[in-house]
């Protein structure tokens, strides 16, 4: 089976619509990682005085949260990135 030529200025510029095609991710990536954060901090650092009712329900959303972050690293570093590009 033959190798395919390709011209090496291809490459550059398909990174280039790439990464511009993948800002909006980025942003909404990056607010979101921040407000994962500031409900950690929130739960954890501050003094808060909450009920067993608050309480269970901070865990749950810091677990939904939780999931939601990996779900956004995975598209980011993971499968998801490199299959969006391959249909590219």
């Amino acid at each position: 089976m033959e190798t395919p030529e390709f011209d090496q200025t291809q490459p550059i510029v398909i990174d280039k619509v790439s990464a511009k095609s993948l800002m909006p991710q980025l942003y909404f990536g990056t607010l979101y990682m921040l407000g994962f954060l500031g409900v950690l901090y929130t739960v954890f650092v501050t003094d808060l005085q909450m009920s067993d009712t608050q309480e269970k329900i901070a865990m749950i959303l810091i677990g939904i949260l939780s999931s939601g972050m990996m779900q956004i690293m995975g598209f980011l570093f993971g499968s998801s990135a490199g299959s969006k590009a391959k249909d590219k």
